[in-house]
């Protein structure tokens, strides 16, 4: 069975979603149309305001400094400055944690990175090895969130989850539990888009950038997942210390700043 081509799956793509919008402007009035087609800019069209121009190099002086104007030029200068683990040579790390971290980085990038595997729990709480079931999809799909989201590399939109059948679900259902059971995690590219960082006097040089993921969102299904049972695991393990107010649920850390500031209070 031979597969059909990506251009050909992308003018299927097109085709299909063309097809959608005449069907769904028929039934729409004047003010009802104006919605439409605001929302079909923010879902399927670029910004103008994340054009980035020409960029400068950062050299040790004014002569060593160059004018970079092809997007190839710029695809590799912002790479180099914000995924290379360059901007780390500033900080002031010991040289074992600097190791350490690109050591982490190579594994990353040659995909053969192992968390450490001091606290694999028990193997009989299914509720963290256990398959997938049809209601943890649902819940995440409820949970994600489409407001001022963009599409993914697959022209896919957070949107569109929404609308999956419990068909669809079941089907994801059946991808997850494979990936679970191989290991394998077929989401492995992202789509980097730089944002421009506000106030500032010049966006000629890469630090005036800021860098947002934009990963799979199917794979940010199966992320939600395995979040949510790893919470369970370390609630019922007493994994997470007390003083934990970052990345929980009804906290946050300016509790941490008030707990913090009433103790230096109370020692005075």
């Amino acid at each position: 069975m031979t597969l059909p081509s990506s251009a050909y799956l992308k003018k299927a793509l097109t085709k299909e979603k063309n097809d959608w919008i005449h069907g769904k402007l028929e039934k729409l009035n004047t003010k009802e149309s104006v919605l439409f087609w605001k929302q079909y800019k923010r879902l399927f069209l670029s910004s103008d305001e994340n054009f980035i121009g020409n960029l400068l190099t950062e050299g040790d002086n004014t002569s060593q400094t160059k004018i970079l104007s092809s997007n190839k030029d710029k695809e590799r200068l912002l790479f180099d400055t914000f995924l290379t683990g360059k901007h780390l040579k500033n900080e002031k790390f010991d040289e074992k944690h600097y190791e350490d971290i690109q050591n982490q980085l190579k594994k990353i990038i040659s995909n053969d990175f192992d968390a450490d595997a001091d606290d694999q729990g028990d193997a009989d709480e299914n509720y963290l090895n256990g398959e997938i079931t049809l209601s943890e999809v649902t819940a995440a799909i409820k949970a994600q969130k489409t407001a001022g989201k963009s599409n993914d590399g697959d022209f896919f939109h957070p949107k569109m989850l929404k609308c999956f059948s419990t068909s669809s679900c079941k089907f994801l259902v059946v991808l997850f539990n494979c990936c679970l059971k191989s290991g394998i995690w077929p989401w492995t590219s992202s789509n980097i888009t730089f944002i421009k960082k506000a106030d500032k006097k010049s966006y000629l040089y890469p630090g005036s950038y800021r860098p947002i993921t934009i990963s799979p969102y199917i794979g940010k299904i199966m992320e939600r997942i395995l979040e949510s049972r790893i919470k369970v695991h370390c609630k019922l393990n007493n994994i997470i210390d007390d003083a934990q107010e970052g990345f929980l649920p009804g906290r946050n850390t300016s509790r941490y700043l008030f707990k913090m500031l009433s103790s230096l209070h109370e020692d005075r």
